[in-house]
């Protein structure tokens, strides 16, 4: 929303600057304009006590309002965002209802229903409702290319560019934010709990095939072309490589179990493990939390040393007396206010952290758009054994 914000403002100032260089191509009367009192420039704090401090909190809020284009404004922002207040309000209810209310939000928003809303963005601008809340100049029958030439039909063309602009910012925000919901593994397999049959049936099939696409690229560059040389037949590019990185959600242990767990029951929808699975609210069972400490490279690439625990180590843990090593390590284990953090005495430097620069990658909304976006190219690609993996950028 800020970013978007921050679109809108932009637009706000070149149209300013605009209007100001270019009053006698919009159609006005420069004489006109000559006679009337300049606004005064408020570009600072103390610009701003100095124009209205003398008037009062009152009088500087009335002087606010009076604007024309800024009531243009706040009516555009209050009315291109409403369909995504609506939406958060309605995804508050809906998990305050509990879990079965839960499940189903996160069932249809791994089914992209979530569009409903972009669309409705999207069309506000176009909507006569909007026109008229704007105080819009109504049809009386004038040529478009004469209206065109016009100051008041310029200004009203241009705030209606400015809604169009911002509401196709907004939109594509908003889709770039869900769509690892929809694409991403762990979150997508919420469509198991979807309760639509048919809805089931159709995405389980492409959540088949991102797996099946996903666990090829992995055999294409770190089984087969990885081991040749640059020049040899096959060899692959670093592209696929980096599309493959850009996936990410391959390397973490709840997605690499869901890939597992959607291979050995053969990604029938009636599945048990995945059924539960996609109920746990995204919590990793006891074996899984162990292999995740086993494995996880983070501590080493944050300069921590590590004990790695062996075979012995693992059979003991999951036989019938390691019950209540388990339960302690549940309570404890995974709580680092209530347990004492071991400390050798080795202070870590921040520079020693960032040496290993290759180890680290983006996080956030930069890096779940971009697992999104590696995913489908991955997919639309797949057919041409990704040989645009190079140009993979473009989308």
């Amino acid at each position: 929303m800020q970013s978007c914000f921050r679109e809108l403002v932009k637009s706000w100032t070149i149209q300013s600057e605009a209007i100001a260089d270019d009053d006698e191509d919009l159609g006005g009367n420069p004489d006109d304009d000559a006679n009337e009192e300049e606004p005064p420039k408020v570009k600072t704090k103390s610009d701003l006590l100095r124009v209205y401090g003398s008037d009062g909190p009152v009088n500087m809020i009335h002087t606010f309002m009076s604007d024309r284009k800024l009531q243009q404004h706040a009516i555009l922002l209050c009315a291109i965002s409403l369909p995504l207040e609506a939406d958060y309000y309605n995804e508050l209810k809906l998990t305050a209802e509990g879990l079965e209310s839960q499940k189903e939000l996160a069932a249809r928003r791994a089914n992209y229903e979530w569009m409903d809303m972009i669309v409705d963005i999207l069309e506000i601008p176009m909507k006569r409702d909007l026109w008229a809340r704007l105080k819009f100049t109504q049809p009386f029958g004038m040529e478009f290319e004469e209206a065109t030439g016009l100051r008041w039909a310029q200004e009203e063309f241009e705030i209606l560019r400015q809604a169009h602009s911002f509401a196709s910012c907004l939109a594509s925000n908003l889709s770039w934010a869900n769509m690892m919901f929809a694409n991403c593994l762990p979150h997508c397999i919420a469509v198991y709990l979807h309760p639509d049959e048919w809805v089931r049936e159709e995405r389980g099939k492409e959540i088949a095939d991102m797996i099946r696409c996903i666990l090829a690229v992995e055999k294409e560059v770190f089984h087969t072309r990885l081991a040749k040389k640059p020049g040899q037949r096959g060899f692959v590019l670093p592209a696929l490589a980096e599309c493959l990185r850009d996936v990410g959600f391959h390397l973490f242990q709840l997605a690499r179990y869901v890939m597992m767990l959607g291979h050995q029951t053969q990604y029938k929808l009636d599945s048990t493990e995945m059924i539960e699975l996609a109920s746990s609210a995204g919590k990793m069972g006891d074996e899984t939390k162990y292999g995740y400490a086993a494995i996880s490279p983070y501590p080493k690439a944050g300069g921590v040393r590590t004990i790695r625990p062996s075979g012995t180590d693992f059979d003991q843990l999951f036989c019938e007396d390691g019950v209540k090593a388990r339960m302690w390590a549940a309570k404890h284990l995974f709580e680092p206010h209530s347990t004492r953090m071991p400390d050798d005495g080795v202070k870590i430097k921040p520079t020693d952290v960032f040496q290993e620069a290759e180890s680290w990658k983006p996080s956030g909304p930069q890096s779940h758009q971009n697992s999104a976006g590696a995913v489908c190219y991955l997919l639309a690609d797949k057919k041409n054994n990704w040989k645009n993996a190079e140009n993979a950028w473009i989308g």
